[in-house]
């Protein structure tokens, strides 16, 4: 919070050649330099740690409340992120309902939204946010964003993860499932975003090779408005950054989405050359950032991206 966006020169020269092409690039270079000028909003904290602990075999966490009060069982101390069954090491082979608690900081003035992002709770989840359920997820290898902004407070706030790795009979994984084994629990990241009105998630990229030798880029994201509905459009400018691992920049390309509240895809893209290719003896990755700008405020966003085309 408190920096400022750092733009490079995200649009191609203008071409003088024709009267829309000029005022087009005269527009962009407009819409940029207000971008560049607005504060860059948002804030990541990792929430991973030491957190309470318990199991609950006989499924009496929920009509208990536990999610709300300290009733029940004593609570333990687990590592997170980490499988319960590796982390403590007394129930291998458990498999059943177990419950994670812990609590986080809301500073004033943090952000128009507040959001818990989890990399992947095994298998089935539910989150509650001072005692009110926030939201719940399936499968163990997807992340998930909560928008919890109508239930934190400024100051403490509690959370509860409810993680259920028992096998069903009709279910994916279902009891049918062989060679591998059900790791229960907040196997991955957990982490706390303040975001501002207009942001961006699901941020991700698609390559194919061309005819030419380059690469096409093909970038989608999420965009949301948390602006009151009946508000009009607003116009947004979306300039994505490629990086190499040395933080060399080797590709740029912006455009502009107006983006009333709610949500919305966008895509955008272009061709990148002289990249390497990944490959598994050599995976070579790229960082993708994309800078949502709006007037007053932008929002960064980031994932890697690696260069392979398989086709059959």
């Amino acid at each position: 919070m408190g920096r400022h966006a750092c733009c490079l020169r995200i649009t191609p020269p203008i071409d003088r050649g024709g009267e829309t092409n000029y005022a087009t690039g005269v527009m962009q270079r407009i819409w940029l330099m207000l971008f560049c000028a607005t504060t860059l909003l948002g804030r990541t904290v990792d929430l991973g740690g030491v957190w309470d602990f318990r199991y609950d075999p006989d499924s009496r966490g929920e009509a208990g409340a536990w999610y709300s009060s300290d009733a029940g069982p004593a609570w333990t101390r687990i590592q997170v992120p980490g499988s319960f069954d590796q982390a403590l090491r007394n129930n291998v082979l458990y498999q059943g309902k177990a419950w994670y608690r812990t609590s986080f900081e809301v500073p004033p003035n943090s952000g128009v939204n507040v959001l818990l992002r989890f990399d992947g709770v095994a298998i089935r989840s539910k989150v509650w946010v001072n005692g009110t359920l926030a939201g719940e997820h399936l499968f163990p290898y997807t992340g998930f964003t909560l928008d919890v902004t109508a239930l934190v407070r400024v100051g403490a706030n509690r959370l509860v993860v409810l993680a259920d790795n028992q096998l069903l009979k009709d279910a994916i994984p279902d009891t049918n499932c062989t060679g591998w084994w059900n790791y229960g629990g907040i196997n991955r990241g957990v982490y706390l975003e303040t975001v501002p009105e207009v942001y961006a998630t699901d941020l991700a990229a698609t390559t194919k090779r061309n005819a030419d030798g380059g690469w096409e880029l093909a970038i989608g994201a999420t965009l949301r408005n948390a602006g009151a509905a009946g508000l009009g459009a607003a116009p947004t400018v979306l300039a994505a950054v490629l990086r190499d691992v040395a933080g060399r920049t080797v590709w740029t390309g912006d455009w502009t989405e107006m983006l009333a509240p709610g949500r919305a895809k966008t895509t955008g893209g272009g061709v990148v050359r002289n990249v390497e290719t990944w490959s598994p003896q050599r995976p070579v990755l790229y960082r993708l950032t994309l800078t949502v700008g709006t007037e007053g405020a932008s929002f960064q966003i980031t994932a890697p991206v690696g260069f392979r085309e398989i086709a059959v």
